[in-house]
């Protein structure tokens, strides 16, 4: 038990300095940021270890940081064209402030979703390593 209890706070000690790592806002490359599609579905597929769900955790924590920049982005568009509208705004199927509020919130959907990815693989791990 008491070597369980150890595992457990080296694993989540790890995964904090991880994460410390992890500056979505800055654009620093991070640990998990050279990981490409196929690896991160190939590593969904076969994690076993916490370490695999560890990983997957700081991936989709990573993911979530670029998605909430992305929102914010498509935020000071839409602010942009409400000061400064286009003269064809009225002709166009969406005006645009109302195409970058609508960016913003699939953005915003998407970061929540990665979020709940980030925190069921790092239950994961958590779990496998209880099990231990």
């Amino acid at each position: 038990m008491k070597a369980a209890a150890i595992s457990l706070l080296v694993v989540v000690a790890m995964a904090a300095a991880a994460v410390a790592q992890v500056e979505p806002e800055s654009g620093t490359a991070s640990a998990v940021s050279h990981l490409t599609h196929r690896q991160v579905k190939q590593l969904i597929a076969t994690a076993s270890t916490p370490q695999d769900h560890l990983l997957l955790a700081q991936y989709f924590g990573w993911e979530a940081g670029k998605m909430k920049e992305k929102e914010q982005y498509h935020l000071e568009m839409a602010e942009i064209y409400r000061l400064h509208p286009l003269p064809f705004d009225s002709k166009l199927p969406m005006p645009m402030q109302q195409h970058c509020k609508y960016f913003a919130e699939k953005a915003h959907q998407a970061a929540n979703a990665d979020e709940e990815l980030s925190a069921a693989h790092e239950q994961m791990a958590q779990q496998l390593l209880q099990a231990k």
